[in-house]
């Protein structure tokens, strides 16, 4: 994918594994390209599951960005999250906010 073409991600990825240095390491790779379309710093979130709350991982997710294309939010140990909690979260990942689809 090409630093200069943000249109191309789309707006959930799942990246797992058991290595947590890999996955460190593509989440970085992700906000280095996202760093092509403005400050990464102020629209980038993290969460960990089990601790965090769903609803505030989807407004996250709803929240524009600023001064920038793209917003990245992370939800670090999905395994953690709840039923309820993953059924919320798939069904964002089906439609996501309109506004967000399309950036």
């Amino acid at each position: 994918m090409a630093t200069d073409d943000l249109s191309a991600f789309k707006p959930v990825y799942i990246i797992y594994g058991e290595q947590d240095i890999l996955l460190d390491q593509a989440v970085d790779r992700l906000k280095g390209l996202l760093s092509a379309g403005g400050d990464v710093d102020f629209n980038f979130e993290t969460f960990q599951g089990g601790s965090a709350s769903v609803d505030d991982v989807i407004a996250a997710a709803n929240t524009l960005p600023f001064l920038s294309e793209k917003r990245l939010v992370v939800l670090h140990g999905l395994e953690r999250v709840d039923a309820a909690s993953l059924t919320a979260l798939a069904d964002y990942a089906e439609d996501p906010s309109p506004a967000r689809s399309s950036s």
